[in-house]
């Protein structure tokens, strides 16, 4: 049985990573508001809390990677639970990044032990 405390305690954080102008803000920003802003986003979201719920009792926690790839390669890797890599579809480049780039950044830094999902 769950005590409380131990409900409190749960939590997830959610790293989002990918090139420059892929949309990572975006993506993060139509998840949390349920609204796609065909004009841009209202402004980046660098890290958002999520509500707890009955329905959810975890804290979970995104965060958006401004500075790219210095997020793992300067003081540390962050705990994280989760990472989404994110391209554009409309520049093939970054898709190729993926694998050429932030797939052995993410395996030197938490040698496959994280879940990583691509999203785009």
């Amino acid at each position: 049985m769950t005590t409380p405390s131990a409900m409190e305690d749960r939590s997830i954080t959610i790293l989002v990573l990918g090139d420059e102008r892929v949309g990572k803000s975006s993506l993060i920003s139509t998840f949390v508001s349920r609204y796609f802003a065909e004009n841009g986003i209202p402004g980046l979201m660098t890290r958002v809390q999520l509500p707890r719920s009955n329905e959810n009792p975890t804290t979970t926690t995104i965060v958006d990677s401004q500075q790219g790839d210095a997020a793992l390669t300067t003081a540390g890797n962050p705990k994280v639970d989760s990472i989404i890599l994110v391209y554009d579809l409309s520049r093939p480049e970054t898709f190729a990044r993926l694998e050429q780039h932030w797939l052995p950044i993410l395996e030197r830094a938490y040698q496959g032990k994280i879940p990583v999902i691509v999203a785009k």
